[in-house]
């Protein structure tokens, strides 16, 4: 595969990162509001959706899997952002 067929992964991986990463701030509030099993299956369906992904990517080759996890990277810079101060 080439590196610009590879870079047509980037698209997925991003969107696996919205994802993943969007889930995060509900899977934290569960966590904290005490519905821990609620928590841990949000969490561990993250975990399988994330690592099902990349792991596609995997058997595409290493060049898709670098770009998907590029894109997945991208995704978790546009959406997790610090708490303000005094909330950590």
């Amino acid at each position: 595969m080439t590196a610009l067929a590879g870079t047509i992964w980037l698209l997925p991986g991003f969107l696996l990162g919205l994802l993943h990463f969007g889930t995060l701030r509900r899977n934290a509030s569960l966590y904290l509001g005490g519905s821990a099993p609620q928590a841990v299956a949000l969490h561990l369906v993250r975990m399988a959706m994330t690592a099902g992904g990349l792991l596609l990517a995997a058997r595409a080759g290493a060049w898709p899997l670098l770009m998907a996890m590029a894109g997945l990277l991208l995704a978790r810079l546009l959406t997790v952002r610090p708490a303000p101060a005094g909330e950590g």
